[in-house]
């Protein structure tokens, strides 16, 4: 095994590391200005080439809520990556009338953001420790081969999968968490979840 790690993994995952070994230099500091200084310089730096390159549409809609809900041909959903996904997997426990989730599932969040361990054991915390997934809307996991928390996500799709829930996996081979913000190196893998995006909304 090299200085980047497990061999399987692969050349934009190695890319990455090497960059946060060499680019990123020492903690200025702990509080919360200074961490996100540094990852907004982190950001800027790996996605330089990529900036102001989108040649695309960007459209905002704002979707009218009234008691019956939104348009029947509008599908809401939630999304996100790390612990975004936990989020999202918790307020499909939460609300109802949501119609897709999309997500990297960890079991237990990181203590250091609640109060205690205890707070852990909270199933809107620790979505895996809901007593029923039934009703919950269709998932898509995408899930990285060499993430540490990569099980948790087959742990999900086992118990949506009991409840009846549709689900389904797109296992991202050779990366590590996380990847989706860096689409600057990890242009690959990004490519690869737009595309899982877009074949499991089209099947919904």
């Amino acid at each position: 095994m090299d200085s980047c790690g497990d061999p399987r993994m692969n050349n934009e995952a190695r890319a990455y590391l090497e960059f946060l070994a060499s680019a990123t230099g020492s903690p200025s500091g702990f509080a919360i200005e200074k961490i996100r200084e540094r990852t907004d310089g982190r950001h800027a730096k790996i996605n330089q080439e990529l900036i102001g390159t989108f040649t695309g549409v960007e459209e905002e809609k704002i979707v009218k809520i009234d008691n019956a809900g939104a348009d029947k041909a509008t599908k809401i959903g939630v999304a996100g990556e790390s612990s975004g996904a936990m989020i999202a997997a918790s307020l499909c426990h939460t609300l109802t009338n949501i119609d897709f989730q999309v997500g990297t599932i960890c079991k237990k969040a990181h203590e250091t953001a609640f109060r205690d361990a205890d707070d852990l054991m909270d199933p809107r915390v620790s979505v895996l420790l809901n007593k029923s997934f039934d009703g919950l809307p269709p998932c898509l996991l995408i899930v990285c081969e060499l993430d540490p928390v990569r099980d948790d996500s087959y742990a999900y799709q086992e118990a949506l999968d009991k409840a009846g829930v549709k689900t389904k996996l797109t296992l991202l081979h050779g990366i590590i968490h996380p990847f989706f913000s860096f689409p600057g190196i990890y242009r690959n893998a990004s490519g690869q979840m737009i595309n899982a995006v877009q074949e499991f909304m089209a099947s919904l």
